[in-house]
């Protein structure tokens, strides 16, 4: 390099200087680069974050929805049961009170 100095009549102390500057200017660049990687990164980390988040949010109202409507399904199918059974039982009480009745009216008639 002193020999290239000489030719060129620079002063090798100012060169060493002027390579310390290409590398620190070097160094900046692959640091604003490296940056710009991580940004990238942390974007796309971030986007495919949200879109995890959106699919499971997803599958959640889906599946509350289906236990709504199962649990709907329940509750109609009780009220059906319910209201079978209410029939039965007001049919029962017709049934005695009109056997009440007909004992009733035979020992008034005797």
């Amino acid at each position: 390099s002193s020999s290239s100095a000489g030719a060129l009549g620079a002063d090798p102390a100012s060169l060493l200087a002027s390579d310390w500057s290409l590398l620190d200017a070097y160094d900046m660049l692959e640091h604003q680069e490296k940056q710009k990687q991580k940004q990238a990164q942390q974007l796309e980390e971030r986007r495919r974050m949200v879109a995890e988040l959106d699919k499971q949010r997803e599958e959640l109202a889906k599946r509350k929805e289906a236990e709504k409507l199962q649990a709907n399904a329940y509750q109609e199918e009780v009220k059906g049961t319910l209201a079978l059974w209410k029939e039965e039982e007001d049919s029962k009480k017709a049934k005695i009170q009109a056997k009440i009745a007909e004992e009733k009216a035979a020992r008034e008639t005797v």
